[in-house]
C-alpha cells in the first residue's frame, strides 16, 4: 500500500511503496533542463514550459517578477556558477541571473507581486541574442564563471561579462541556429553545436581583442517560416526528421531513415572552429 506526504507546499508531495521506490511528485511540466549545483551536488534545478526553475533538495523557485503569471514563456536552458548562482535563459525573453538564496520559496504563487520585489533589485539581465526558434541551453565560461554565453536564432554565438552584463563577444557559429553551448571544466575552451552536423571547438588565441560587430544582423521574418518554436527537444528532433523524410520521399527507405539518425547524432571533427 502506497503511502503518501505532503511537504510545505500543498503542490508538491512525497510518495513511497512496496517497490522501496521514493517519489517525488511535481507539477505536470515539460521540462528542458536540468543542472546540478557544483558546490553541492545535493541540488538540482529544473526548468521546462512554465516559467519557474524549481531547486532541489529543499524546494525553491526562481523567476524574474515580471513573468509571474505569464503562460507564454518557459525555460529552455539553465546552469548553475561555481558559486551557487542560478543562470536562467527564457523563450522570446532574456537571460536572467540569480545570486544563492534569492527564490521565491516553495509555493511562489503564495507570494504577492510587492512582497518578491520589496527590498530585491532584481536579477541580473543578458540581452542581444534572439531565443525564439528552438531550444537554447546558456552556460558560464572562464575559470572563475567570469562569463555568460549563449547561442541565437542568428546563428551566433554570444559572451557577456557575468558582473555587469557588457557584451564583449559575438561569434559566427552555425549557418543557421546556435542551440547548445558547453564549457571545458577545466580549461578555457567551449564546444558549441546548432543545426549543422557538426561541433565546433573555441579557444582565445587572439593577440589583441576582436572588436564587436558594428551592427549584429537581426533574424529574417522568413525564418520562423522554416522553424517553428520547439519547446522540447523531442519536437525539434521530430521536425528535423520530418524535414529530412520529406527532402528523401522519393527514394525512402530503412537505409534513409538511418541515415537520418546518422546525420542528426553525429558530428565531424574536420571543421572545428577556434576563435577569441
Amino acid at each position: 500500500m502506497p503511502k503518501y506526504e505532503k511537504v510545505a507546499s500543498p503542490h508538491i508531495f512525497y510518495t513511497c511503496g512496496e517497490d522501496g521506490v521514493v517519489q517525488h511528485l511535481l507539477p505536470i511540466v515539460a521540462l528542458n533542463a536540468i543542472a546540478i549545483d557544483p558546490s553541492n551536488p545535493n541540488l538540482f534545478a529544473i526548468g521546462g514550459s512554465d516559467v519557474y526553475a524549481r531547486l532541489y533538495d529543499p524546494t525553491d523557485c526562481f523567476c524574474p517578477t515580471h513573468l509571474i503569471g505569464n503562460d507564454d514563456v518557459g525555460i529552455t536552458g539553465l546552469a548553475f556558477s561555481d558559486h551557487s548562482e542560478l543562470l536562467l535563459s527564457y523563450n522570446d525573453e532574456l537571460i536572467y541571473l540569480f545570486p544563492k538564496g534569492t527564490g521565491l520559496g516553495s509555493d511562489p504563487q503564495s507570494s504577492s507581486y510587492k512582497d518578491v520585489c520589496e527590498g530585491s533589485e532584481g536579477p541580473q539581465v543578458y540581452k542581444g541574442h534572439r531565443n525564439a526558434d528552438t531550444v537554447k541551453g546558456v552556460n558560464f565560461f572562464g575559470p572563475n564563471c567570469e562569463y555568460v554565453t549563449s547561442g541565437s536564432d542568428c546563428g551566433r554565438i554570444f559572451i557577456w561579462k557575468k558582473k555587469d552584463s557588457q557584451l564583449v563577444r559575438v561569434m559566427k557559429g552555425d549557418k543557421d541556429v546556435v542551440n547548445c553551448v558547453e564549457p571545458h571544466p577545466h580549461a578555457t575552451v567551449l564546444a558549441t553545436s546548432g543545426i549543422e552536423n557538426n561541433i565546433k571547438i573555441w579557444t582565445p588565441k587572439a593577440s589583441e581583442p576582436v572588436p564587436l560587430p558594428t551592427t549584429i544582423e537581426e533574424v529574417k521574418s522568413d525564418r520562423r517560416s522554416r522553424w517553428s518554436r520547439f519547446f522540447t527537444p523531442n519536437d525539434l528532433m521530430m521536425h528535423i526528421l520530418s524535414r529530412s523524410n520529406a527532402e528523401r520521399q522519393h527514394n525512402a527507405g530503412e537505409d534513409d531513415n538511418l541515415e537520418i539518425v546518422e546525420y542528426v547524432m553525429s558530428f565531424t571533427d574536420g571543421d572545428g572552429s577556434s576563435d577569441d
